[in-house]
């Protein structure tokens, strides 16, 4: 039989006793909220949650889920990845702001997938030092005659948050050159836009951008929301600086990239290269 000491050592052993329960409560109280929130994500800049989906072929999709991190302002990077056996044929893809730390948010892309493909996968890559959840996924197959279409957009509208077909970017006095496949970077060096999903023959015969000089009926038809419903609703931003050598790639600020990435939320106009660069 072991007997207590005298009263210092009881107070000592209380003590830790206490220290043992907080510590247990606090972990219990941690995986608690965590199961709350969904499922746990093991992401990272390296690191990515994958996961095949099934899609009808040629058919256009809305996919959504919710998604938490323990990090205010951190960046999660979603994509449809198509494959014809262990080849990338097609891909969509958005960057999406999480504003508060422990918020819900919801995210949705809206896709068109390819005419073949053998396997459709989603992806999430998150930031380092910073944990993610997620929960609520949900595919649903949209229509795509031309009431379908006029209904989508006329949902998204009355929704009350603020929708745009596409981009427009400023670049006029800054003596920027045309190409192929110019990006748009922030001042602080974030890539906003690269139309890596575009194919070798969709940039030679098209190109990532369209130009003009002033923003004409014939531009803003390159950024309508679908080909059977034509209003366009520009996002104008207003180009900082153009980046050497080349003089081919927009620098806008830091305020008006994380004003694109907040639209692509409602509807990714990137995605579908619907993009305007007004030159001299």
């Amino acid at each position: 039989m072991y007997f207590l000491g005298n009263n210092r050592e009881v107070d000592v052993l209380v003590k830790a006793l206490i220290r043992t329960i907080l510590c247990l409560t606090v972990v219990l109280l941690l995986a608690t909220n965590a199961i709350a929130q969904g499922s746990q994500l093991t992401l990272g800049p390296d690191l990515s949650y994958q996961q095949a989906i099934s899609l009808e072929k040629g058919q256009a999709y809305e996919l959504s889920f919710n998604l938490i991190s323990d990090r205010s302002q951190s960046k999660a990077e979603v994509s449809i990845i198509f494959y014809q056996g262990n080849t990338v044929i097609d891909q969509t893809q958005v960057i999406h702001t999480l504003v508060d730390a422990g918020r819900s948010q919801r995210i949705s892309l809206s896709i068109v997938t390819p005419e073949q493909f053998s396997k459709a996968v989603l992806s999430i890559v998150g930031e380092g030092n910073t944990r993610y959840w997620w929960d609520g996924f949900a595919i649903s197959k949209r229509e795509q005659n031309m009431d379908s279409v006029r209904q989508f957009w006329e949902e998204k509208l009355a929704s009350g948050d603020q929708v745009y077909t596409g981009l427009v970017v400023d670049l006029r006095g800054l003596n920027a050159n045309r190409g192929m496949s110019p990006r748009i970077f922030t001042e602080s060096g974030q890539l906003i836009y690269g139309g890596f999903t575009a194919s070798l023959d969709y940039i030679q015969s098209v190109g990532l951008v369209f130009y003009g000089k002033e923003l004409t009926q014939e531009l803003l038809n390159r950024i309508v929301a679908d080909p059977g419903y034509p209003m366009a609703i520009p996002l104008v931003v207003k180009a900082v600086d153009v980046m050497e050598p080349g003089r081919i790639n927009a620098i806008i600020s830091d305020e008006d990239g994380a004003k694109i990435l907040d639209a692509l939320t409602a509807f990714d106009f990137l995605a579908r290269f619907s993009v305007i660069f007004l030159v001299d």
